[in-house]
């Protein structure tokens, strides 16, 4: 059984997954807002303005409106993510396979984002999520041995 005491390198593993997911998601959120005075950023920022999409219900966003959007739907995802994480990371006793599939849902999760942002070349997020990946991979082989130590019981 996973207990605080025999799995703590899991769960040190897998807070610091939690924290740098959390700062995925702030450095996604507060990189959008604040706003840069660098000319070339200001150009394609006036052209994404400019270019609307004409949607159903009259609705014609800008493609800078649903950049924004996009951007701070997945800050708020991965920080709430986070904040989830760190939320259950206490189970109860028998509440082992619980912590077990929350790790290997971030696991398939956080693998997916970092291929997404390794595509498009987003270096920083892609920096912390890998630092989360490798965190939930080991928190993930943690909890399968069962002591915490990498040696099977």
């Amino acid at each position: 059984m996973m207990t605080p005491e025999t799995e703590r390198g899991g769960y040190r593993l897998f807070v610091a997954g939690s924290v740098a997911l959390s700062a995925v998601g702030v450095l996604l959120i507060a990189g959008f807002l604040l706003r840069s005075s660098a000319a070339e950023v200001e150009t394609i920022r006036t052209l994404m303005e400019e270019f609307t999409l004409d949607e159903p219900l009259g609705a014609r966003p800008s493609m800078l409106d649903l950049y924004r959007a996009m951007v701070i739907a997945t800050g708020t995802l991965l920080l709430g993510l986070g904040v989830a994480n760190l939320s259950l990371l206490w189970p109860t006793p028998g509440e082992s396979s619980l912590l077990r599939r929350l790790i290997l849902v971030n696991v398939v999760m956080v693998a997916l984002l970092l291929l997404v942002f390794a595509l498009n070349k987003a270096s920083q997020e892609a920096i912390l999520l890998g630092i989360a990946e490798a965190c939930f991979v080991g928190a993930l082989f943690r909890s399968a041995n069962g002591n915490g130590t990498g040696e099977a019981e």
